[in-house]
């Protein structure tokens, strides 16, 4: 009994509620005067919980010889606060989302500077890489894939698998080296996905070895050499806006 009090009280119901509602799914049907007796708690008190219960779809009112009786909803009616649980925080999601550069901006109005965070190890590229996993649109991304292929490829594998889970899309501009071209042929699951978009950018003319991410007001950077490892995520709106704006142009006139 203990588990299952446990478990409403998780549901969000208080102790009287409970208890109240544990008394009429044994009773099934019972006006508010006989649970009131059986569990010995004010009448009074018992129809304010009763109608609380009510709103939460867990009991029955139906009005009988002048008499309101109450009557408990099967258990599987619980799940319904559930629902309501999930869809008011996917709502509450929602408008975290549109507001949060106005909270961004709230957080230190006495500088300007941006948001920075750098990570030194390479142990901590999960960190970069899992935090554009809460990205809201689509990621726009310069990916420096020799680099990903000598250095992280099961970490970006593993980010791959995680990233097609939570159905988050990524452009993806890419060099025409050797390695890279090998890498998209070997990886035909993920070149082929709807999730990801491809252009390829010419290497010979265009010496950009290092990868970065933009979504959601930050940019991520990731460079890598043999020994020298580099991640930084950058969170200001104007950073953001030149990258994003520089990613669209350098999409657009690429093959």
């Amino acid at each position: 009994m203990n588990k299952i009090k446990y478990l409403l009280e998780e549901l969000h119901l208080d102790e009287k509620e409970i208890d109240i509602y544990l008394a009429l799914l044994k009773l099934w049907t019972s006006p508010s005067s006989v649970i009131s007796n059986k569990i010995y708690i004010a009448k009074s008190t018992v129809r304010y919980s009763l109608e609380n219960l009510v709103q939460k779809w867990l009991i029955l009112k139906n009005q009988k010889w002048n008499t309101t009786l109450f009557t408990a909803e099967h258990p599987g009616k619980l799940k319904n606060l559930l629902i309501i649980e999930k869809n008011k925080l996917e709502n509450t999601e929602k408008k975290l989302d549109n507001l949060m550069w106005d909270l961004i901006e709230l957080y230190n109005p006495y500088t300007k500077l941006p948001k920075v965070t750098f990570y030194e190890w390479i142990e901590w590229i999960q960190k970069v890489l899992d935090d554009s996993l809460t990205a809201t649109e689509t990621i726009d991304s310069f990916a420096d894939v020799d680099s990903v292929w000598r250095y992280i490829f099961d970490l970006n594998k593993k980010y791959w698998i995680q990233r097609k889970k939570l159905e988050i899309k990524k452009r993806m501009i890419i060099p025409d080296t050797k390695y890279s071209k090998e890498y998209m042929d070997n990886n035909y699951e993920e070149k082929n996905d709807s999730l990801n978009q491809f252009k390829f950018l010419d290497s010979n003319e265009y010496d950009l070895y290092v990868s970065f991410m933009i979504y959601d007001w930050k940019v991520s950077y990731i460079t890598m050499e043999e020994w020298s490892y580099t991640w930084v995520i950058i969170e200001n709106k104007q950073i953001y806006n030149f990258h994003k704006n520089m990613f669209k142009f350098i999409w657009n006139n690429s093959k």
